[in-house]
């Protein structure tokens, strides 16, 4: 007579240990906002590290041993900081089986060069740091402003107005 076990499951080496991105956004969205993304970033066990880098580089993912670090150019606003943040922690979610070791980042949004894998970190980010539904009900509210909106998530103009183009508020960006 055979025992059978139950299988266990069985998570690949690129994806061991991976948090799901649908379940760390449906986490964003229970904190206040504009998100605290440092400390939801540390929640992870991401170290993040604001660092003397070139201008042109926005940031970086990188594994250090065990660890995972996320840098940040000390040198660009705020706001900048805060989507470049949220930026690579899309690459830690949705692309650190493809980097093994550092991926660095250009300045974001100065080259019109597409890349599927830095599109799908941008849209990630978007929606972690300008939820669309907290988006949608801040203009229900009479939230319309593109200054008020950038306020209210703690974003640059130019990341609501691409979020009000992908919700279909503005025919373009």
């Amino acid at each position: 007579m055979a025992i059978v076990y139950p299988r266990k499951k069985f998570y690949p080496p690129e994806t061991a240990g991976r948090p799901e991105p649908e379940k760390v956004l449906s986490a964003s969205r229970e904190m206040s906002y504009p998100l605290d993304i440092e400390r939801f970033i540390k929640k992870y066990n991401v170290e993040v590290c604001k660092e003397d880098m070139d201008y042109d580089i926005s940031g970086y993912v990188e594994r250090r041993g065990t660890k995972w670090v996320i840098g940040v150019n000390k040198y660009h606003s705020e706001r900048r900081q805060r989507f470049t943040l949220a930026h690579e922690f899309a690459h830690y979610i949705l692309h650190k089986y493809k980097f093994r070791e550092k991926h660095s980042d250009r300045a974001l949004f100065r080259t019109r060069e597409f890349n599927t894998v830095e599109q799908e970190a941008n849209e990630f980010a978007s929606e972690l740091l300008i939820p669309q539904e907290k988006f949608r009900q801040y203009v229900k509210d009479g939230i319309t402003k593109i200054a008020d909106l950038s306020d209210k998530f703690d974003v640059s103009v130019s990341a609501i107005r691409y979020k009000a183009y992908k919700l279909g508020y503005l025919d373009y960006v």
